[in-house]
């Protein structure tokens, strides 16, 4: 479609082109904007640039030529462009919000964010140029890169109201944002402002509020809630408003002081109060616990073959993979590589108990005679209780071929957080699944109760938990940091009642349950989980129930399930439904399979496909190596409910997920064998891993392979 005089100009939005910059330029601006849009960006700016010499650097040519710039990653010549512009039209909005794009694309977020506000502030009129939606889009990109997620969910979000439908790509990503288990529970809401209050002498003013941010112009909105607060300070709608405003614009400073003044105001519950100090701990530069230096120690070595001989036969050494490059880029790569442990090698799965699974404490690298150095050790660990350890280990096991003093560099850096909750643990042949599992969730128990509380943190004064919890100052602070423990998993992981524990143990009093008002939803998942649940309605719970699967959150989901399943007259969620969810929630083997046998009995007295469940307990038995009953079953579900809804599709998604591949035959006839679920070999495990780890025996090098995910909670219908 061709422009004409009569339209608006590209340039002035309230002036037609006849009167702005000329109909003279009708004719090159149709074939510029023809042939940029038909791919031909090249010519459209070459043309452009023959108009200019002709009709000089009229606004409209300036403001399509540093569009079409920024568009083909142009940047320099774009900003010359744009400045020639802004020179003679400093506060139009096109120019800003083009300077915003460049500001981007140079890397300057922050500024990129201020610039598309200039742009914001400068429009006049009612109505938003819907160019505008892709500034907000892609400066909202550049934040998520950023990590500051609330900020670019806000400009996501205005993207979006801006084009309405017509661009389902921003809704994925929005989606996306909070689906994400990258993303902390915590972040995981939209942050509106609380509604307007009745009665309150500021009411209009804080209005204008809502309309700023209706028109994208977040800066603005912010200074009507200064405005408010000075003069009416401490109100907690307000103090929360301009958190969540500067958290809108990115202000990482500002928010973080805005967030932890509002979770000091004595109206705020602990809850509440803990939940804001957590995002302001989220966001602090100031880091919450004292970096941890990694170490290399190198050790001067007189003969290579008698420390790898020494090494191979200490039960306190375990060969690992070797490695292909010098780590260190200095030379060739080391001959031999082993794995540091705290004690010996237990020789059968039987023997094996918390006291006495061998804990990998550092690594050491042994490396031959080179033209410009001698044979060497490189010890790399931890500088906490383990640097002294290893260095120790390490000069005894060696001492007749160790020569001189050795040295030591960092290397990188940890922290007493990670260095807790990332143990590795060297296992013997033979460990089951469920012998893993209860030795996994007693030791994790174990650190987070009684040793996390012993850490240092920063936020805390530079105290242990144990030791702010005497501080009432301290008080909200530490519950935050308890709050964020707790959550960091969703509950999947963790002890449920961890967080309980941990406060019961520093005489911290427990949260009380959150009422919301009849048919109102209360949008943060944190506050989601603490709610009386007895007390609300059906609609309510539903409510909750879609919050939580759209944002993981499975410590308010069980909850929802379990009040469902107390209402036999609650038709909104299936018994079958509920029974099959509360499967997935449990963490041990006869509850889950009681909790699935349930569900399809609950399915046939209902006259519901059960066929599903088959493919759930089939799956979960994988999952879990309970694989005595793996071929029966799988014949019963080729037998009797392949022809039900999603029965074929979920069962060939799980024989892909655990490897029972290509060549497994046909779905509906034939026995696949399972794949095999029981470690059968030395492992070495972390706590990342969802199962021990197969790795070769000591005489060959280690391998790490990781284990099929476990797959997201999947409801049938």
């Amino acid at each position: 479609m061709e422009i004409d005089i009569y339209q608006q100009c590209p340039c002035h939005a309230e002036k037609k082109i006849k009167f702005c910059c000329g109909k003279d330029v009708i004719g090159d601006l149709n074939e510029v904007l023809a042939k940029n849009r038909s791919g031909q960006s090249t010519a459209a700016l070459d043309q452009l640039e023959r108009v200019m010499k002709k009709s000089g650097p009229k606004d409209c040519l300036l403001t399509i030529q540093t569009h079409i710039l920024i568009s083909q990653g142009e940047i320099e010549k774009a900003r010359e462009s744009n400045e020639l512009f802004l020179k003679t039209n400093p506060k139009h909005s096109t120019g800003l919000h083009h300077r915003a794009l460049i500001l981007l694309a140079e890397g300057e977020t922050d500024q990129a964010v201020e610039s598309l506000q200039d742009a914001m502030d400068a429009i006049t009129g009612n109505e938003i140029p819907i160019s505008l939606a892709n500034a907000f889009r892609m400066v909202g990109i550049g934040l998520f890169s950023q990590g500051k997620t609330i900020a670019a969910r806000a400009h996501l979000k205005y993207a979006s109201a801006l084009k309405g439908d017509s661009d389902p790509e921003l809704g994925r990503m929005l989606h996306e944002s909070l689906a994400s288990p990258s993303t902390p529970l915590v972040l995981k809401q939209d942050f509106p402002l609380a509604p307007t209050p009745p009665n309150v002498e500021w009411e209009k003013r804080y209005v204008n509020t809502f309309r700023a941010l209706d028109r994208g112009q977040f800066r603005k909105a912010l200074k009507f809630l200064k405005k408010i607060d000075s003069e009416f300070p401490d109100q907690p709608i307000v103090v929360r408003g301009i958190a969540v405003v500067n958290s809108y614009l990115g202000r990482l400073e500002d928010m973080v002081a805005a967030w932890r003044r509002y979770s000091r105001l004595s109206a705020l519950s602990k809850l509440e109060a803990a939940e804001a100090e957590a995002i302001a701990q989220m966001f602090d530069d100031e880091p919450l616990a004292a970096p941890i230096s990694i170490e290399r120690v190198t050790f001067e070595i007189s003969e290579t073959d008698l420390v790898s001989e020494l090494a191979l036969s200490n039960s306190r050494f375990a060969v690992s993979d070797p490695i292909p490059s010098d780590p260190f880029e200095e030379g060739p790569a080391p001959r031999w590589n082993f794995l540091v442990l705290d004690r010996n090698k237990v020789s059968s799965a039987e023997d094996l108990t918390l006291d006495n699974v061998p804990n990998v404490i550092g690594e050491i690298l042994i490396y031959g005679k080179q033209t410009d150095r001698p044979a060497r050790i490189e010890a790399i660990t931890a500088r906490d209780h383990r640097y002294e350890q290893v260095k120790d280990f390490v000069k005894a096991t060696f001492e007749g071929a160790i020569q001189g003093e050795p040295g030591s560099q960092a290397i990188g850096e940890s922290n007493a957080m990670s260095e807790l909750l990332e143990w590795r643990w060297h296992l013997p042949d033979g460990v089951t699944r469920t012998q893993h599992n209860e030795m996994v969730k007693a030791h994790r128990d174990y650190l987070l109760v009684e040793e996390w509380p012993k850490l240092v943190f920063h936020v805390l004064n530079d105290q242990s938990p144990a030791e702010a919890a005497k501080d009432p100052e301290l008080e909200i602070p530490l519950r935050a940091l308890i709050l964020m423990l707790e959550n960091a998993t969703q509950g999947q992981v963790f002890n449920e009642e961890l967080g309980a524990r941990i406060r019961s143990k520093l005489g911290l009093s427990e949260y009380e349950r959150v009422t919301p008002e009849e048919n109102q939803l209360i949008s943060s998942p944190i506050l989601q989980q603490h709610l009386n649940f007895g007390a609300l309605s059906e609609q309510q719970l539903m409510m909750v129930q879609h919050e939580s699967m759209a944002v993981g959150n499975m410590r308010a989901l069980k909850q929802v399930v379990a009040e469902a399943l107390v209402r036999p007259e609650m038709n909104s969620m299936p018994r079958d439904v509920c029974f099959s969810m509360m499967a997935h929630f449990t963490d041990e083997d006869q509850e889950a399979l009681g909790f699935l046998e349930q569900a399809k009995a609950e399915a046939t007295k209902a006259g519901r496909p059960v066929g599903v469940y088959f493919v759930q307990e089939f799956e979960f038995r994988l999952m879990r190596g309970l694989t005595e009953k793996i071929s029966e079953l799988l014949q019963t579900i080729q037998l009797n409910y392949l022809n039900e809804p999603e029965v074929e599709y979920q069962l060939v998604r799980v024989l892909d997920r655990f490897g029972i591949g290509p060549d497994r035959g046909p779905i509906r006839g034939g026995t696949p064998q399972p794949a095999q679920a029981e470690a059968n070999a030395g492992t070495l495990w972390t706590p990342e891993s969802s199962a021990p780890v197969a790795t070769q025996p000591d005489d060959q090098a280690g391998k790490l392979e990781s284990e099929a995910k476990p797959s997201g909670l999947w409801i049938p219908d």
